[in-house]
């Protein structure tokens, strides 16, 4: 089954009440097993729930690379999120709303991560050195 999360910053005009305070309450987390990645993309809306256009280039991070690192595109509007070892963090994404020069109105937005172990695909049998009885 192939989910999709929607990562939001401000309000999206389709969004439902239930998905909004879901999202507000921090209820969506992304499980990934060690071996999976998953790419992450924003949408800036205006307020009438139109395409709006940023102030340069979004920047992503995680709150712990260990767990996941980011790769973000050339032009920061999507992010691919690779899993390392077993935790839970968050991912962030910060970008300016503000099209004036010199100002900033910097939206946020974060959504959670936890990563599992993956299943065992095979099994060895390892032997260690010969030794007298």
């Amino acid at each position: 089954m192939r989910r999709c999360w929607r990562l939001l910053i401000g309000p999206v005009a389709e969004q439902t009440a239930e998905e909004l305070e879901r999202t507000k309450k921090g209820e969506w987390t992304v499980v990934l097993s060690d071996t999976q990645k998953v790419t992450l993309r924003i949408e800036p809306r205006n307020k009438k729930g139109n395409l709006a256009t940023l102030d340069g280039v979004p920047q992503w991070s995680s709150g712990d690379p260990n767990v996941v690192s980011v790769k973000p595109s050339v032009d920061g509007l999507s992010c691919v999120v690779l899993a390392g070892q077993a935790g839970s963090t968050q991912v962030s994404v910060t970008a300016d709303a503000d099209l004036d020069a010199g100002e900033a109105r910097q939206l946020t937005g974060t959504i959670d991560f936890q990563v599992m172990p993956g299943e065992a695909i095979t099994m060895g049998i390892v032997a260690g050195a010969p030794e007298e009885q």
